[in-house]
Protein backbone atom coordinates (compact mmCIF):
# COMPACT_ATOMS: atom_id res chain seq x y z
CA UNK A 1 0.00 0.00 0.00
CA UNK A 2 2.95 2.48 0.93
CA UNK A 3 4.08 1.75 -2.62
CA UNK A 4 1.01 2.48 -4.40
CA UNK A 5 0.17 5.80 -2.69
CA UNK A 6 3.56 7.43 -2.97
CA UNK A 7 3.98 6.80 -6.71
CA UNK A 8 -0.33 7.53 -7.52
CA UNK A 9 -1.08 9.74 -5.03
CA UNK A 10 2.53 11.59 -3.67
CA UNK A 11 4.27 11.50 -7.10
CA UNK A 12 1.15 11.19 -9.57
CA UNK A 13 2.48 8.42 -11.38
CA UNK A 14 0.17 5.61 -11.96
CA UNK A 15 1.38 2.28 -11.09
CA UNK A 16 0.27 -1.09 -10.23
CA UNK A 17 1.39 -2.75 -7.10
CA UNK A 18 0.91 -6.86 -6.57
CA UNK A 19 2.38 -7.64 -3.19
CA UNK A 20 2.74 -11.23 -2.59
CA UNK A 21 2.27 -12.95 0.73
CA UNK A 22 5.31 -13.67 1.77
CA UNK A 23 8.78 -13.36 0.04
CA UNK A 24 9.50 -16.91 0.21
CA UNK A 25 6.63 -17.97 -2.19
CA UNK A 26 7.36 -19.57 -5.37
CA UNK A 27 6.17 -17.57 -8.85
CA UNK A 28 4.46 -20.15 -10.78
CA UNK A 29 5.21 -20.25 -14.45
CA UNK A 30 1.42 -19.26 -14.68
CA UNK A 31 1.47 -16.13 -12.90
CA UNK A 32 4.90 -14.75 -14.63
CA UNK A 33 3.56 -15.59 -18.12
CA UNK A 34 0.35 -13.51 -16.96
CA UNK A 35 2.31 -10.67 -15.67
CA UNK A 36 4.42 -10.37 -18.27
CA UNK A 37 1.66 -10.27 -20.85
CA UNK A 38 0.12 -7.57 -19.06
CA UNK A 39 3.20 -4.95 -17.96
CA UNK A 40 6.28 -3.75 -20.13
CA UNK A 41 8.37 -2.98 -16.99
CA UNK A 42 8.57 -5.78 -13.61
CA UNK A 43 10.08 -4.35 -10.42
CA UNK A 44 10.18 -6.67 -7.83
CA UNK A 45 11.06 -4.87 -4.28
CA UNK A 46 11.86 -6.96 -1.65
CA UNK A 47 13.56 -6.60 2.01
CA UNK A 48 17.26 -7.28 2.22
CA UNK A 49 17.28 -10.39 4.45
CA UNK A 50 17.81 -14.25 3.22
CA UNK A 51 14.27 -14.41 2.01
CA UNK A 52 14.40 -11.02 0.22
CA UNK A 53 16.98 -11.56 -1.64
CA UNK A 54 16.12 -15.31 -2.25
CA UNK A 55 13.35 -13.69 -3.65
CA UNK A 56 14.84 -11.06 -5.78
CA UNK A 57 16.78 -13.51 -7.41
CA UNK A 58 13.74 -15.53 -8.50
CA UNK A 59 13.03 -12.03 -9.73
CA UNK A 60 15.89 -11.62 -11.80
CA UNK A 61 15.64 -15.48 -13.14
CA UNK A 62 12.47 -14.65 -14.52
CA UNK A 63 13.56 -11.35 -16.10
CA UNK A 64 11.89 -9.05 -13.65
CA UNK A 65 14.45 -6.04 -12.66
CA UNK A 66 14.64 -6.05 -8.59
CA UNK A 67 15.52 -3.78 -6.00
CA UNK A 68 15.86 -3.60 -2.26
CA UNK A 69 14.71 -0.15 -0.68
CA UNK A 70 18.21 -0.12 1.27
CA UNK A 71 21.11 -2.50 2.34
CA UNK A 72 22.44 -0.15 5.10
CA UNK A 73 23.31 -1.91 8.17
CA UNK A 74 23.58 -1.21 11.62
CA UNK A 75 23.19 -2.45 15.43
CA UNK A 76 19.35 -2.60 16.53
CA UNK A 77 18.52 -4.12 19.61
CA UNK A 78 22.44 -5.84 20.49
CA UNK A 79 21.82 -7.49 16.47
CA UNK A 80 23.10 -6.04 13.08
CA UNK A 81 20.53 -5.42 11.37
CA UNK A 82 19.24 -3.98 7.62
CA UNK A 83 18.10 -0.35 9.10
CA UNK A 84 15.71 0.37 6.53
CA UNK A 85 14.03 -3.20 5.12
CA UNK A 86 11.08 -1.79 3.77
CA UNK A 87 9.77 1.33 2.54
CA UNK A 88 7.59 2.32 5.62
CA UNK A 89 10.99 1.78 7.74
CA UNK A 90 12.53 3.93 4.87
CA UNK A 91 9.78 6.65 5.35
CA UNK A 92 10.06 6.47 9.15
CA UNK A 93 13.36 6.94 9.32
CA UNK A 94 14.25 9.67 6.57
CA UNK A 95 10.89 11.47 5.79
CA UNK A 96 9.31 12.08 2.68
CA UNK A 97 11.97 13.95 0.95
CA UNK A 98 14.58 11.23 0.97
CA UNK A 99 11.92 8.58 0.40
CA UNK A 100 10.78 10.31 -2.66
CA UNK A 101 14.24 11.20 -3.85
CA UNK A 102 14.65 7.56 -3.47
CA UNK A 103 11.71 6.21 -5.61
CA UNK A 104 12.36 8.59 -8.58
CA UNK A 105 16.43 7.36 -8.80
CA UNK A 106 14.22 4.10 -9.81
CA UNK A 107 13.25 5.94 -13.21
CA UNK A 108 9.28 4.82 -12.77
CA UNK A 109 7.41 6.91 -15.82
CA UNK A 110 3.66 6.98 -16.41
Amino acid sequence: MVFWKFYNKVLGIPVDVIAPHAESINLSPTFVGKVKKLYKRIICVSDFDLAGVKFARQCRDHGFEYKFVSTSRGWVEDQYKVIDKDLSDFLTNHGRGKTIKLLNSWEIKP
